[in-house]
């Protein structure tokens, strides 16, 4: 029986082996997080940049409007004055266009002025989509070094299982059910066999029955912490 109580030690060893390496490829896609974010962060600023520069081609287009609908009437005044029946009405409409005129050229200094703005948000929305695509490239260098650890890791867990079975078909099959049985009721810790130290179950930290300690040093027969329901060996 120690023989036995040996082999299921050894297949627990193995058994919370697989399951920390499980886990070690279950969290490999959270060393992502930081160039997924980054990238996140890089796609907004894009965003926010094409946004400014779109609203500043706006105002630059509405200046340009305004400008041409200035000249559209300096251009219709003109064809008045040749028509004016008084000298008055002559001097009326060359003020007019002159105030027009006064007017168009503070607008073309605001398209001046404007279009400096939006080669500025340009530029900044090109230095945004560069960075974005450094982050673009640095996130699939990380899915680059995941995917090849997850492999590395994957070859490792194929053959950490196929020594698990193997190491299980070694096991009594009535003391392996017992052993499975008795784990899969601990799924939060897995933990199918404890050790006792002193006279405290290490599983549950109560205290076993000083004829189960006896029965654990004549080796004759699988114990059970009577708490628990654990398998006990004495603790090396």
């Amino acid at each position: 029986m120690r023989e036995t109580l040996q082999q299921l030690i050894r297949l627990q060893r193995t058994d919370d082996a697989i399951v920390a390496m499980q886990r070690r490829i279950d969290e490999l896609d959270s060393h992502l997080d930081g160039a997924k974010a980054a990238l996140d962060v890089a796609q907004q600023a894009v965003a926010a940049a094409h946004g400014v520069r779109q609203e500043a081609q706006a105002t630059t287009h509405r200046y340009e409007i305004e400008l041409a609908e200035a000249e559209a009437e300096i251009r219709k005044l003109d064809g008045q004055l040749g028509k004016a029946s008084s000298n008055k009405e002559y001097g009326a409409i060359q003020l007019k266009i002159g105030h027009i005129k006064a007017v168009s050229g503070k607008i073309e200094e605001r398209i001046l002025m404007s279009m400096d703005v939006v080669e500025e948000k340009e530029r900044i929305e090109e230095a945004a989509k560069t960075a974005q695509g450094e982050a673009e490239a640095a996130l699939r260098a990380a899915e680059g070094k995941v995917e090849a650890q997850r492999q590395g890791l994957a070859e490792e867990l194929v053959a950490m299982r196929t020594a698990r079975d193997e190491l299980a078909a070694a096991v009594i099959p009535e003391k392996l059910k017992l052993y499975e049985r008795i784990r899969g009721g601990n799924r939060k810790s897995g933990t199918a066999v404890v050790a006792v130290h002193g006279e405290y179950c290490q599983g549950c930290q109560m205290a076993i029955r000083p004829q189960d300690v006896t029965e654990l040093v004549k080796g004759d027969a699988i114990v059970l912490c009577r708490t628990c329901q654990r398998i006990l060996v004495l603790e090396e």
